[in-house]
C-alpha cells in the first residue's frame, strides 16, 4: 500500500495523496545528493502539520496555569481555594480533555519527526546521525536559553537528550518500536508504585513536605506570587531552582522515560505511515473512538480516586497514574480525529486553520511564553495570581486566535517560522556539499 498524505485540491477540499511513488524514494533506493537542506515546502506531510498545530494550540490549556498561577495550582484544583460551579467546570474541562494529552501528543510527533528526517537524509544518501546531533544541540541551546531565561516549564531540554537517546531506534520496525515503547513507558509507572508502597515508612517530616507542595500555606503562596509580580530578578530566585529540579531530579526519575518511550511509539506511528494519513480510511473512526473513550475512561477515574481520597501523598503519585496511562490511547485517538475531519467536507478549513500553526510550532510554542510572562510577570503587566481559571480560557482563546492568524500571515511571505529558520540555520550550517 502506498503511504499517503493529505493535500487540498484548488478548491480546497482534503484529497489524499500517494507519496512513495511521487516526492518520497523507495525504501532501497538512494538518492544522490551533494548538499543537505531543510524540508521544502512540498515535502511536507499535511496531516503531521495539522496534528502538530492541534498539539500546541492545546499545550497553552495546561500551561496557562503554569504561567498565570502558583506552581502548586497546576495539579490541585483547590491549590489557592476549592473550586465550585463554573470555576470547578473550567477546570475539569482543562483536566480532561488537555492535561497530559496534549504534551502525549506533541512527543508522539516529536519522534515521528525524527524518524522522517533520518529516513529522508538517508535516502539522500547523507549520515543522518551526525545532523541529528546538530539539531538536537541546537535545540539544547534554545531550551537552555527558555528554562532559566524565561520559564521553568520548558520541554525542549528534555526533547533534546530524549531525542538522542532515542535515535537508534530509527531503523526499528514499528512492533518492536511499539513494544520497547511501552516498556520504557512503563518504568516511571512501576517507580511511582514502588516508591508510593514506602509512603507508610516515611518520618511524619517527608509526609508533611509533600503535603505542602500539593497544598501550600498562604504566605508560601503570597511569597510565589510577589516573586513572579516582581522583576526579572525576583522571578529567577522561583525559576532557576525549579529549572534545575525538572532537569536534575524530575527528568532522569520520570521524565525522560515517559518522553522516550513516547517518542518510541511516535517512530512507530510514522514508519506504518498511521501519522502520514496512510492506514485505510475506515480504521480512522474506530481508532478515534476507540482511543478517546478509553482515555475519558482512565481521566474519569483518576479525578474520582484523588476526590474520594484526602492524602497529599496518593494524589501527588498513584492519583496521577490513571490519567497518565490514558492520556496516550486519547492522544492517539485525537490524531485519528484529525485524520477524520481532514478527509471529511471541512479538510480544507481544519488544514488551513492548523497546518500553518503547526508548520511554525517552535515558534508558537516559545511564543506562548513570550506573550504569557508579559502578561503575567512584573517585568510585563503583572498578572499573576490575578485571574481565574474561567479568565484564563478567555486568554487561551486570545492567544489561539492570535497565534492562527500570525501563522497564516507569516507564511504567505516566509517559507519557516523565525525559530525554525534559526534552528534550521543552526542545524544545517556547514552541511552543505558535505554528506552528513
Amino acid at each position: 500500500m502506498n503511504a499517503e498524505h493529505i493535500d487540498t485540491d484548488a478548491t480546497g477540499k482534503a484529497k489524499p495523496v500517494a507519496t512513495r511513488d511521487t516526492q518520497w524514494p523507495q525504501d532501497d533506493v538512494v538518492v544522490p545528493q551533494t548538499s543537505l537542506t531543510p524540508t521544502a515546502t512540498n515535502e511536507r506531510f499535511v496531516l503531521m502539520d495539522v496534528v502538530r498545530g492541534f498539539a500546541v494550540l492545546g499545550i497553552l490549556v495546561m500551561n496557562i496555569t503554569a504561567f498565570a498561577l502558583p506552581m502548586a495550582a497546576y495539579q490541585n484544583p483547590n491549590a489557592m481555594g476549592v473550586l465550585a460551579g463554573a470555576e470547578y467546570m473550567a477546570w475539569w474541562i482543562t483536566e480532561v480533555f488537555a492535561n497530559c494529552k496534549f504534551i502525549s501528543l506533541f512527543s508522539l510527533l516529536f519522534g515521528a519527526g525524527i524518524a522522517l528526517m533520518a529516513e529522508r537524509i538517508s535516502a539522500r544518501g547523507g549520515r543522518p546521525f551526525i545532523l541529528h546531533l546538530r539539531r538536537m544541540a541546537g535545540l539544547l541551546l534554545i531550551g537552555l536559553i527558555h528554562a532559566y531565561g524565561f520559564w521553568y516549564g520548558d520541554i525542549l531540554v528534555t526533547y533534546a537528550i530524549c531525542g538522542v537517546l532515542c535515535f537508534v531506534a530509527r531503523d526499528w520496525s514499528p512492533p518492536w518500536l511499539i513494544a520497547i515503547g511501552m516498556a520504557v513507558l512503563s518504568v516511571t509507572w512501576i517507580l511511582v508504585v514502588l516508591f508510593s508502597l514506602t509512603v507508610p515508612f516515611w518520618p511524619p517530616g517527608s509526609i508533611q513536605q509533600v503535603a505542602d507542595q500539593w497544598a501550600p500555606p498562604a504566605d508560601h503562596l503570597q511569597a510565589e506570587i510577589d516573586a513572579y509580580r516582581g522583576s526579572w530578578l525576583d522571578q529567577s530566585a522561583y525559576r532557576v531552582p525549579m529549572s534545575l529540579k525538572m532537569q536534575l531530579v524530575v527528568l532522569p526519575v520520570a521524565t525522560l522515560w515517559r518522553v522516550c518511550g513516547l517518542i518510541l511509539i511516535g517512530m512507530a506511528l510514522f514508519k506504518s505511515r498511521f501519522i502520514l494519513g496512510g492506514w485505510r480510511p475506515p480504521v480512522y473512526p474506530l481508532v478515534a473512538v476507540g482511543g478517546i473513550a478509553f482515555g475519558l475512561a482512565g481521566t474519569l477515574l483518576g479525578i474520582s480516586l484523588r476526590e474520594a481520597n484526602d492524602s497529599a501523598t496518593f494524589a501527588m503519585f498513584l492519583g496521577l497514574l490513571p490519567n497518565d496511562i490514558a492520556s496516550i490511547p486519547m492522544a492517539i485517538g485525537y490524531a485519528a480525529l484529525l485524520q477524520c475531519l481532514l478527509l471529511g467536507p471541512l479538510g480544507g478549513v481544519v488544514a488551513g486553520i492548523l497546518a500553518p500553526v503547526g508548520r511554525m510550532a517552535m515558534t508558537n510554542y516559545l511564543g506562548q511564553t513570550l506573550i504569557c510572562t508579559t502578561l503575567f510577570y512584573g517585568h510585563g503587566l503583572g498578572g499573576f495570581g490575578r485571574l481565574d481559571r474561567i479568565e484564563l480560557w478567555v486568554v487561551v482563546l486570545a492567544i489561539w486566535v492570535f497565534q492562527i492568524a500570525f501563522s497564516i500571515a507569516w507564511l504567505t511571505h516566509f517559507k519557516q517560522g523565525p525559530v525554525e529558520a534559526f534552528w534550521r540555520r543552526m542545524t544545517y550550517s556547514g552541511a552543505k556539499g558535505k554528506k552528513m
